[in-house]
Order: structure tokens, then C-alpha cells, then sequence
């Protein structure tokens, strides 16, 4: 189960595996199921891909809100790695920084910087420049480091961009 985008609690459930086989004894067997989720940094997408209509030369910068909730106070140090070194899973010490209006946050590549205060609940703003793409493709991710008393805890967010020529629109089908 995945439990990045739970809130804090307890949540259980029973697992029913029945069989419509009568030779089976224990049917249905019920397992019983519990998930305790902790309060702690929360970033509020699981992936961030920005596709520009424009990224030539003169395209311009584009910002992207990203909601970072976590309990009130938690602090947190941010940095935005290329591709490669975050598959590699860097090292990065975590401190309680003091940021009242913000801080820019390091960034291994040049088309995306992040900045933000440094404790959560917070908005961090993104801003993907696509002026700056070398290729059609590019791929980073933003890490997010928190320390508490039970010791570091790691949020990775995968960041794209992804430049075309034209926009090509599928249709949807739905009931």
C-alpha cells in the first residue's frame, strides 16, 4: 500500500480470500490488516511533468505551486538533483534552517529552481525554465530531507519537462 498521500492515523481492514472450490477447509480466510501512518513531510504530488507549448529561446519561465504539508514547525532542507545522482541516493544533511520569508534552494540543473520556507506546512514554488532545455527531454527530482525523532525522513518528487513542437490532444472516451 502506498501511504505518501495518507493523513496521519490507523487505518485497518480484513483481507477476504474465499475459493469457490469445496475441498478447501479454511474458506474464507479472513487476515486482518493494520497500516499506522506518522505524521510527517508531505509533498502534495507524486511527480511533477511540465509540458510548454514553447521552449525556444524566447520562451518564458513557468511557476508551479507545490503544497508541502507535514506537522506545524517540522523544518526541512530541499534540493533539486540531476537524474542520475538521485537514482545514486545522495547524501544530504538535514538542519533546522532559519527562513523567514524563504530560501533558494540548490539546484544541480539549470532548468528548474526551487524556493520556499523552510517549514512545514508550506508552498514551494518551482520555477522550470524551458528556454534552458538542452534536449527535448529532461528529468531531475526534488528532494526533500526532515529530521525528527525518529530520525530522517526522505521525500523524492520526480521533475520533467517535456518540450515538443505542436501539442497533440487524445480523445477521451468515457460512460
Amino acid at each position: 500500500m502506498d501511504a505518501r498521500l495518507l493523513p496521519a492515523g490507523v487505518y485497518s481492514t480484513t483481507i477476504r480470500i474465499s475459493s469457490s472450490n469445496t475441498q478447501v477447509n479454511n474458506a474464507p480466510l479472513g487476515i486482518p490488516v493494520k497500516l499506522t501512518v506518522r505524521a510527517g513531510l508531505a509533498p502534495g504530488a507524486l511527480d511533477l511533468i511540465l509540458t510548454p507549448a514553447d521552449c525556444t529561446a524566447t520562451a518564458t519561465d513557468q511557476v508551479v505551486d507545490l503544497p508541502i504539508s507535514g506537522p506545524a514547525g517540522m523544518t526541512f532542507v530541499a534540493r533539486i538533483l540531476a537524474a542520475t545522482t538521485a537514482e545514486e541516493g545522495g547524501d544530504i544533511a538535514a538542519e533546522a534552517l532559519v527562513a523567514p520569508t524563504g530560501l533558494d534552494w540548490p539546484s544541480a540543473v539549470p532548468w528548474v529552481a526551487a524556493q520556499s520556507p523552510n517549514s512545514a506546512p508550506t508552498t514551494m514554488q518551482l520555477t522550470f525554465r524551458p528556454q534552458l532545455v538542452a534536449a527535448g527531454i529532461a528529468r531531475a527530482t526534488l528532494e526533500l530531507t526532515a529530521v525528527d525523532s525518529r530520525g530522517a525522513q526522505v521525500r523524492r518528487v520526480p521533475l520533467g519537462i517535456l518540450c515538443t513542437q505542436a501539442r497533440l490532444y487524445l480523445p477521451i472516451a468515457t460512460r
